[in-house]
């Protein structure tokens, strides 16, 4: 009996010290729990908390994106023409506010000059001004703030149309009035381009110089009148492109017709349409480009510039005067010369290199002979009516129009572009006889209704002559001359000029 009682004993014992191994046990278990279910809802707090930041951040930083996007747009609505000041700034003072999905901001620009640190920084031209966006927000509870900035910069694109002096005359009289011709001459040209109608009068012929030569482009209607053509049976154009088509006396003829249509051209006449585009002036470039009122004069004087201001209000100008000579040099404000002019009256004989400003009108109204290479600009309107020649480097043929001599232009070119600032119907006008041998480039009319030879190209928006013109074409056109057209010109985003400030 004892002995049962002993093993009851120890069984009990046995379990007793079980049950509180088991206990100790499971208080580990819950406080590992505890423990994990702890640091579990503390990372999901954390992660919370910073996902909430992230929010608040995103949308600060959105805010500050569209203020500089908004500047852009601001930026290409005030300064369009890139002709605000480089000290300029949007708004004048303060900023302009924007505000989204609940956060707030402000956003401002400021221009800066070409070749300052804030456009050369972001590998700009030293040539080119720049604006700087600046936009700052602040998010929704105040606690995050971002600012941005983008740089914005002036781009042109040029397009080069040297190619239309390679023609003899030019008009760009689209959607305007016909060139119009009358007289009982022919007009010797070797190649023509007019943008729009060409509506001869009277006897007046365009002709090549020699049969199956040349070349006749217009941009709208050949529009014939008494025993007008554009060339003859027996001296051919070499090719004729008339988009618009030929009329006679007012009834339409097809254009490859000759007999009818009186246009002689070996080719079948096309109606393929030219984009040629008139090249821009520029006057106030080049007016910018020299000290054109205090020229520094070696013999004599000459009036440039009457009054320091670009407003063609400088007396007429007589180009080779019959009074004293001169010799006069023009420089920038780095001391570096922009043209020079001389004028020698004993001999009658005048040197052109660069560019040449007269703030005002300029008759040719006296003879004389040139040397050298250069471009006057004309702010103003260039007449004359006297017999007189302007001749330029020459061979020993003659002229045939009042010149000793054939004008070679690769030995010298003077170009006479007409700025005609008041844009007169006629900018260039000559009702005498001779010949000049001068590249023109006119804005608005010109009207040769004597018996003027101009041998070099003629560029205009509308023309009328009664004389010759155009006879030789120069290799290439002078110093200074218009050759580009702006084709496109906007402020655009400087790549890699975006960055985050804070």
């Amino acid at each position: 009996m004892d002995a049962l009682r002993r093993r009851i004993r120890l069984v009990t014992g046995h379990a007793w010290s079980e049950s509180g191994q088991s206990l100790v046990l499971a208080m580990v278990i819950m406080s590992a729990l505890t423990i994990s279910i702890g640091a579990v809802i503390s990372f999901t707090t954390s992660n919370e908390t910073q996902f909430g930041r992230d929010r608040q951040a995103a949308r600060a930083f959105h805010v500050a994106e569209a203020g500089v996007n908004d500047g852009i747009a601001v930026i290409a609505k005030n300064d369009s023409s890139n002709s605000l000041a480089t000290s300029s700034r949007l708004p004048a003072s303060g900023t302009y506010p924007i505000t989204l999905d609940g956060a707030s901001g402000t956003y401002y620009m400021q221009k800066y000059a070409a070749g300052s640190s804030q456009c050369t920084s972001v590998s700009l031209s030293s040539s080119t001004p720049c604006w700087i966006v600046y936009g700052t927000a602040t998010s929704p509870n105040g606690k995050v703030v971002r600012a941005i900035q983008e740089t914005i910069k002036w781009k042109t694109q040029t397009e080069d149309e040297s190619s239309l002096y390679d023609y003899g005359l030019v008009v760009f009289n689209q959607g305007g009035s016909c060139v119009n011709t009358f007289g009982t001459v022919n007009l010797t040209i070797q190649k023509v381009w007019i943008g729009g109608d060409f509506c001869p009068k009277g006897n007046v012929s365009l002709m090549p110089p020699a049969d199956n030569t040349g070349l006749v482009y217009i941009g709208g209607q050949f529009q014939g009148t008494n025993n007008t053509s554009i060339g003859s049976s027996s001296l051919r154009y070499a090719s004729a492109d008339i988009v618009g088509g030929c009329s006679v006396q007012g009834k339409t003829q097809i254009c490859s017709d000759s007999a009818n249509s009186n246009v002689w051209a070996v080719s079948t006449p096309s109606v393929d349409p030219s984009t040629l585009q008139k090249p821009d002036i520029n006057a106030s470039s080049v007016y910018a480009e020299g000290n054109w009122s205090s020229p520094t004069c070696s013999t004599g004087s000459f009036t440039f510039d009457s009054d320091s201001t670009m407003n063609g209000t400088t007396p007429t100008t007589t180009l080779m005067p019959s009074t004293a000579s001169f010799n006069c040099t023009v420089k920038d404000s780095s001391g570096n010369v922009v043209g020079q002019l001389t004028w020698d009256n004993s001999t009658k004989a005048m040197t052109i290199s660069g560019t040449i400003w007269i703030d005002g009108n300029v008759n040719f109204s006296n003879s004389g002979t040139y040397t050298g290479n250069g471009t006057i600009y004309v702010n103003g309107v260039v007449g004359g009516a006297s017999n007189i020649t302007v001749c330029g480097p020459a061979n020993t043929t003659p002229s045939g129009y009042g010149c000793p001599g054939t004008w070679q232009p690769t030995s010298g070119e003077l170009g006479i572009v007409v700025v005609n600032p008041s844009n007169v119907g006629t900018a260039f006008s000559r009702t005498g006889n001779g010949e000049l041998d001068i590249l023109v480039f006119v804005n608005q009319g010109y009207a040769n209704t004597g018996g003027t030879a101009v041998m070099g190209p003629v560029v205009a928006d509308s023309a009328t002559m009664g004389g010759n013109s155009g006879l030789l074409v120069p290799a290439a056109p002078p110093s200074g001359f218009p050759t580009t057209v702006t084709s496109s010109a906007a402020w655009v985003v400087q790549p890699g000029s975006w960055k985050q400030t804070q």
